[in-house]
This record gives C-alpha cells, structure tokens and sequence, in this order.
C-alpha cells in the first residue's frame, strides 16, 4: 500500500506535467522553475511550521511533485 506522502508527491508531479504540456500546447512556451527557486522551496517546505521566514502553504510531498518534474527534467538553452 502506498502511504499519502508518496501519493501526494504523484499528484503534484503529474498536476505539474499536465501543466507544462497544457501551456506548451497552447502558448508554445515551457514553465521552467530555476534550480535555486526549487531548492529554496523545497527547504521551505521541508522546515517546522513554528521555524518558517514565511508562511508556505503546501507539505513538503506535493512541493516535491511540483519541483520533481523540474529537478528531473534538464532543459539546455537553445534546444527543445
């Protein structure tokens, strides 16, 4: 049986691929979230509630999922 942080992590993966492809197909441009911004997030995520700079909604799995895709997906400059 899968727990929710696993399930939570696919949802946002999947909710962020559907995204991407979705923007692609209608504006013909790519969501890229750059390296330092999701390693921040995912730090913010990862701290206690009482020891965050600044309130952060979402658990740690789904901002996995989010940034996952970027993390995991390298884009170079210049090549599609």
């Amino acid at each position: 049986m899968s727990s929710i942080f696993w399930l939570l992590a696919v949802a946002g993966g999947l909710f962020r691929y559907a995204l991407g492809l979705a923007v692609k197909a209608y504006f013909q441009r790519d969501i890229v979230i750059p390296d330092i911004l999701g390693i921040t997030l995912i730090i913010l995520a990862a701290m206690p509630e009482f020891a965050r700079p600044v309130a952060y909604p979402f658990p740690l799995s789904l901002t996995l999922g989010f940034v996952g895709v970027d993390m995991l997906t390298k884009r170079r400059a210049g090549h599609d």
